[in-house]
């Protein structure tokens, strides 16, 4: 399993902008097989959105990488926004916490 995830900082006046250009991109993302995306908004830090993507395999998420839909996701943090942070982790097992 590999988890791609994205720290975005919205500029205040565009923040709703962001917000729907995040929705249409992971719209876009969830035709890849593959993947669970999930995005919030931090109630901690204003203007903050954190996007998570699981991917199921390391070659699922290289193509999206090198897609379109990326570079738009990509393309519309920095036009409406800062990209704060971006990772990849790459998770061996999984232990479900009881």
């Amino acid at each position: 399993m590999n988890i791609l995830r994205i720290t975005a900082l919205a500029n205040p006046e565009k923040e709703l902008e962001l917000k729907q250009a995040l929705k249409s991109a992971l719209d876009k993302t969830s035709r890849f097989e593959g993947v669970k995306n999930c995005c919030c908004k931090s109630i901690f830090e204003e203007n903050i959105f954190h996007v998570e993507q699981e991917w199921e395999s390391s070659s699922s998420l290289q193509s999206y990488l090198n897609s379109k839909e990326f570079q738009f996701l990509i393309g519309a943090i920095t036009v409406l926004g800062e990209l704060i942070e971006q990772k990849i982790i790459n998770a061996t097992s999984v232990e479900e916490i009881q």
